[in-house]
């Protein structure tokens, strides 16, 4: 008889306990949400400058030009590479 009361009544406790681990749980993201991710704007700016260094803004052609438009500097880059592929193939 008191082992069935025991039962019972720990159930309960679980099931209470439960629920107050939903309430804390869902009152955290709430302050989470109104509050913000404070490392948000310093995540964004590490991030663009990890891609700013992995973009080529100019380049030098054979004849010391300096190439800083967008297509100029792919035209060269596509030159370039298709005369290195073109000598290894040969090779």
């Amino acid at each position: 008889m008191l082992i069935d009361i025991e039962k019972e009544l720990i159930l309960e406790v679980e099931k209470w306990s439960s629920i107050e681990e939903q309430v804390l749980s869902q009152k955290s993201r709430a302050i989470w949400i109104e509050g913000g991710d404070s490392n948000a704007k310093y995540l964004h700016a590490q991030w663009k400058n990890i891609f700013s260094h992995n973009v080529v803004t100019s380049v030098y052609t054979g004849c010391n030009t300096k190439l800083t438009k967008p297509p100029s500097v792919e035209k060269e880059f596509i030159k370039v590479f298709s005369i290195l592929t073109r000598d290894s193939a040969t090779e």
